[in-house]
């Protein structure tokens, strides 16, 4: 092989990023939610599904099972998987014991949020036709005294946020999402994004609570980032997927996959750990020269070059 071959070969080969992606059209989805719910053993035996349909390491009800995701939608038992890849989002819901069955197809980048607002609508409409169940009522309106006392600055183990009044609402921006915060009580709110629907958040004294994630107010000064780590600001990587590393409140962001600012904590001169959250126990290791200027990024194994 020439020299110009080789080197083509291997540039072909640093562009390739590896991916764990089915691709179907809607009604082979549907084929598969039909042979899900009739469960006559043709597509796998029914104590597999079983198993398959039952949270794994829990003792809980809901959780993750073996490739599915179990829950609840009102009273009805779930088994569901979503997916999220550049270019499209995914939603494949099914009410086993209903014997009903929604799939959703959005061609937009990681809107899990809405794709799951449309199947539980399309769910609820779909249940009034077969069985005659009504919506609950929805919760009466709430409106604050004062939601100026919500904005400011955050920052939680994984992400920041930065929440503001705006046209009488209160808006935000958690870690890169456009997030609307809808009140339900005093201290209580819905958030709506991209990734969040209709996300329970609760406020207390300079804090709140998202899921896991516990926001906490930001100092007036805080800290800056050393001056040796502002060296490897900047995006790494292909430029339709960007590792974008930032910084805020005198911490480091990671940006991956289109979606949100991860927090970086430290390790030494050039590795970072990522938080709790998608990338628990992944790292961030910056690739520098002799001078100590960062060159590339080693991310999950892969080795994305500074833009």
């Amino acid at each position: 092989m020439s020299a110009d071959a080789k080197r083509a070969t291997s540039s072909a080969v640093e562009k390739r990023i590896p991916a764990g992606n089915l691709y179907a059209p809607v009604e082979d989805i549907a084929r598969f939610a039909s042979a899900l719910i009739a469960n006559d053993g043709r597509l796998v035996k029914p104590e597999t599904l079983a198993e398959m349909w039952r949270p794994q390491l829990t003792v809980d009800a809901a959780g993750f099972g073996l490739g599915f995701l179990i829950g609840k939608f009102r009273e009805h038992r779930t088994v569901s998987h979503s997916g999220a890849v550049y270019g499209h989002s995914t939603w494949l819901v099914v009410l086993p014991d209903a014997k009903l069955a929604i799939i959703v197809l959005a061609n937009e980048d990681i809107v899990n949020a809405r794709v799951h607002r449309i199947s539980n609508a399309a769910l609820s409409l779909m249940l009034d036709a077969k069985n005659g169940e009504r919506p609950p009522a929805p919760p009466a309106p709430f409106q604050p005294d004062d939601l100026a006392a919500f904005a400011g600055d955050y920052e939680s183990q994984s992400h920041w946020a930065r929440l503001e009044v705006r046209d009488g609402k209160l808006v935000g921006n958690l870690a890169g999402q456009h997030t609307k915060f809808t009140p339900l009580g005093p201290l209580q709110f819905a958030a709506d994004s991209r990734i969040e629907d209709a996300a329970p958040v609760a406020f207390e004294r300079g804090t709140f609570s998202i899921g896991s994630q516990k926001y906490t107010r930001v100092p007036a000064r805080p800290a800056p980032l050393p001056q040796e780590w502002r060296a490897f600001l900047g995006s790494y990587g292909p430029d339709f997927i960007p590792l974008i590393i930032s910084e805020r409140h005198g911490h480091f962001y990671a940006m991956t996959e289109n979606m949100v600012d991860y927090r970086l904590t430290p390790v030494n001169r050039n590795v970072c750990a990522l938080p709790a959250g998608m990338y628990v126990d992944e790292q961030v290791v910056f690739l520098t020269d002799r001078e100590g200027r960062a060159q590339a990024i080693n991310f999950a194994s892969m080795i994305l070059l500074r833009q």
